[in-house]
């Protein structure tokens, strides 16, 4: 193989190799922790809590589990998907989703990670981190801290309250050393809702080791919700770039030593 030959192979494999789009988790198999909404399409990526009728999924809480992921320094998680609401009352911090670490609890208390609570009005939207020995429910304010409020920049809210309508929303956690650089969004309603949220060198809590196994969301008692359909909720896993040119590297020096003539 001459050397232009190469050198556009090295190129061509080394860029399509980082804009390889990152394995992505569909988050299926859900479970209703609180309420009693009527339910369908739990073993999906998008469940449907409550029918419609008045407020058939208020104050319901469900989680479901994927394939553990465990960061290196450097490498990237994330949450992504949308929900259509119906029905609801525009309630402060009562819309609730997360990422977490289950730490083989048996039940639904004593979880680590990180949940966004949403704004709606005057209110301010967070993010908590849950605290380490906690014993309380995961999407619970008791046994979490505030680590991000739309109230202090550069975390922000437009002011406009929670209704009816879809939104897409998104958590996504680098690990930094033995930090956390975080950010999360949620966006969309019939009021055009927008809350952000970036933080940079968050302290991990005692305890964390730096994995996710579960995702989980909160339609509280406030929102008094008719009905709530998510729609492809996903956790994707990007390496750390410096991990992936490492790699795609040394699948060059395979192809280019597979191809290099017998009297090279």
């Amino acid at each position: 193989m001459n050397r232009c030959h190469k050198t556009l192979l090295t190129g061509s494999l080394f860029f399509l190799l980082l804009s390889a789009p990152a394995p992505a988790v569909l988050v299926m198999n859900w479970v209703v922790d609180q309420g009693s909404p009527a339910t369908s399409n739990m073993n999906t990526a998008s469940p449907t809590i409550g029918n419609g009728t008045a407020e058939n999924a208020d104050a319901a809480i469900i989680h479901s589990d994927f394939p553990a992921v465990s960061l290196n320094s450097g490498d990237l998680v994330m949450l992504t998907g949308s929900v259509t609401l119906t029905g609801i009352t525009a309630s402060n911090q009562n819309l609730r989703f997360g990422l977490f670490d289950r730490l083989g609890s048996p039940d639904v208390n004593g979880w680590l990670g990180y949940f966004v609570s949403v704004s709606s009005g005057a209110g301010t939207g967070q993010v908590r981190q849950r605290t380490a020995g906690n014993t309380a429910l995961f999407l619970s304010n008791t046994g979490s801290a505030v680590v991000a409020s739309t109230a202090n920049p550069p975390h922000s809210s437009n002011g406009a309250v929670l209704a009816d309508g879809t939104y897409g929303f998104s958590l996504q956690f680098v690990r930094d050393g033995s930090n956390y650089d975080i950010s999360a969004s949620i966006t969309g309603g019939a009021s055009n809702l927008s809350n952000t949220f970036s933080l940079n060198d968050l302290p991990s809590v005692a305890g964390e080791a730096f994995t996710f196994n579960n995702v989980g969301f909160l339609l509280g008692d406030g929102l008094n919700t008719d009905q709530a359909q998510f729609s492809n909720i996903d956790v994707s896993l990007v390496p750390e770039p410096a991990s992936v040119s490492f790699m795609a590297l040394g699948g060059l020096l395979v192809v280019s030593r597979r191809r290099r003539p017998a009297n090279a």
